[in-house]
């Protein structure tokens, strides 16, 4: 059976705030309810995701009282990259719709790929007659990590292909959850940094990607 849609503007009317949480050995989404609403629809799909072509079938409706028992949506973590669309179901002119929303900024659609995602930067600058230069790191997770979970290494005449390939240098400050975290680091002229997992075991549970 086809969903009936009611197309919205409104961004209060819809998802927002949609965020993805690895833990030990599952996944939890959270978001910000509009109010009042009761239900949401919850479709997960390995591919191109069209809400005008679901049905009712595609997806999962969810509560708001399960979200607040179990502090969010939680499935066991995937082991492939999907998609997760969050949507209101309400009550509507007498017919029960799920929520669209085709207004500009924040959607309710997020990529998961199973990892940890960790959004980096570095940003150099450097002065023609200095000897040295200065690299501007920023790191995002939207999970608490420990400090020694991610390195930078540090190279002379190139930049350094692993873990192994140069100076290790821990970052030295925990990750808080959603909060960017920047450093400034030092180097020779002929240094060049990158960030990686410090422990190469580990390296698949986390996703290194730049802003």
């Amino acid at each position: 059976m086809m969903l009936a849609l009611s197309v919205t503007n409104n961004a209060e009317d819809s998802i927002r705030q949609l965020r993805c949480h690895m833990e030990a050995g599952q996944m939890r989404l959270t978001f910000l309810w509009p109010e009042g609403v009761e239900q949401v629809y919850i479709f997960k799909t390995a591919g191109a995701f069209n809400i005008e072509e679901a049905s009712a079938a595609d997806g999962k409706l969810f509560t708001v009282q399960e979200y607040k028992k179990q502090g969010g949506y939680v499935e066991p973590r995937p082991s492939g990259a999907f998609s997760y669309s969050v949507f209101p179901f309400v009550r509507k002119g007498g017919e029960d719709v799920v929520v669209v929303y085709k207004g500009d900024g924040e959607k309710n659609t997020i990529e998961v790929t199973g990892q940890i995602p960790i959004q980096f930067s570095i940003a150099e600058k450097t002065s023609l007659f200095s000897r040295s230069k200065v690299y501007t790191v920023t790191l995002l997770a939207q999970q608490s990590l420990p400090g020694d979970v991610l390195c930078y290494v540090k190279k002379a005449g190139g930049y350094p292909g692993s873990v192994g390939d140069g100076t290790v240098y821990f970052f030295g400050n925990s990750l808080a959850a959603g909060v960017a975290g920047s450093w400034e680091i030092k180097t020779k002229k002929n240094e060049y940094i990158r960030v990686f997992v410090r422990d190469p075991g580990q390296a698949g549970v986390y996703l290194l990607r730049p802003f």
